[in-house]
C-alpha cells in the first residue's frame, strides 16, 4: 500500500528530483537523507512492481457542484515541509480562522513574511553514527568493542588529567613541596564535540606519545616508583589509544 501511494502519486520521482538537487545545493545535509543510487533505486522499484506514476491529467483540480468547494484557496507555506498546520504558526492560525468562519477571505500576509531558515553548513563530517547504527542492527554485542575502547581511553585519560592537575594544588594546600613534573604532565581535558574535539583528540595522542617517551627517558635516568611508572605509562597509552580511536572511527578533523 505504501509503495502504491508513493509510486502512483509520483512521490518517488518527485523525491528523486528534489533529493538530487539537495545533494548539489547542500552536499552534507543531502547525503544524510539519501544518495543518487537510493533515489534511482526507488524509482526503478516502482516500475518493477508495475506502479508507474499516474497521468498528469488525473491530478487536475476536481470539478464539482458541492457548495463552497470551488471557492477554496490553495496556500503553499515555504520552508515548512510536511504538516505545516502543526509546525508553522501561520498555517495553524489560518486553519483555525477557517474553522471559525469558512466564508471569510483568508489573510495570507503571514505567508509572505516567512523567512528562509538558516542551514548549518559546512558541518563536521564523520561516519561514526552510521557505523554504530550498522553494528546495532547487525550485531549488538559487537558494540562492546568500540564502547570499551573509547570508554577506557577517555576515563583513564580524564582521571589522569584530574589527578596530575589537582595534585600540585593539593600539595600547596597541605604545605608540601610540589614536584616538578612539567615534562611528564599530560595536558588533556574533556573532549568537546565537532571539529575542536577532533583536533583535541589528536593533540591528546601526541601528548600521550610524548608522555610515554618522557617516562621512558626518566626511567633510564633515575629510578621511578613502580606506581608512578605504571600510572604514567597507562596514562600515555590511554591518550594514544583515544587518538587512535578517533582516527579509526572517522572522528579525525581531516
Amino acid at each position: 500500500m505504501s509503495s502504491a501511494i508513493f509510486c502512483l502519486d509520483g512521490d518517488e520521482e518527485a523525491q528523486a528530483r528534489a533529493g538530487k538537487k539537495d545533494l548539489q545545493d547542500y552536499p552534507v545535509l543531502g547525503a544524510a537523507i539519501g544518495s543518487v543510487e537510493s533515489y534511482d533505486r526507488g524509482v526503478a522499484l516502482c516500475l518493477e512492481m508495475g506502479m508507474p506514476q499516474r497521468p498528469a491529467e488525473e491530478f487536475e483540480a476536481v470539478q464539482t457542484s458541492l457548495p463552497g468547494f470551488e471557492q477554496g484557496t490553495y496556500v503553499e507555506f515555504p520552508y515548512a515541509g510536511h504538516g505545516p498546520s502543526r509546525s508553522v504558526e501561520c498555517a495553524g492560525s489560518l486553519l483555525n480562522k477557517f474553522y471559525d468562519n469558512p466564508n471569510s477571505d483568508p489573510d495570507l500576509s503571514c505567508v509572505d513574511e516567512m523567512e528562509e531558515p538558516q542551514i548549518w553548513a559546512p558541518m563536521f563530517i564523520t561516519g561514526l553514527a552510521p557505523r554504530l547504527m550498522v553494528l546495532l542492527a547487525e550485531d549488538k554485542k559487537a558494540l562492546a568493542i568500540p564502547a570499551a575502547w573509547a570508554g577506557l581511553s577517555v576515563i583513564i585519560t580524564l582521571l589522569a588529567f584530574l589527578h596530575l592537575t589537582l595534585l600540585p594544588v593539593g600539595r600547596m594546600i597541605d604545605g608540601r613541596d610540589a614536584v616538578d613534573t612539567s615534562e611528564l604532565l599530560l595536558v588533556f581535558g574533556l573532549v568537546p564535540w565537532a571539529n575542536f574535539g577532533a583536533w583535541g583528540g589528536l593533540l591528546a595522542g601526541l601528548l600521550g606519545l610524548g608522555t610515554l617517551l618522557a617516562t621512558i627517558r626518566a626511567r633510564l635516568r633515575m629510578t621511578l616508583p613502580i606506581g608512578t611508572l605504571l600510572g604514567l605509562l597507562i596514562t600515555g597509552a590511554a591518550a594514544v589509544s583515544l587518538s587512535a580511536f578517533l582516527l579509526a572511527w572517522e572522528l579525525a578533523p581531516f
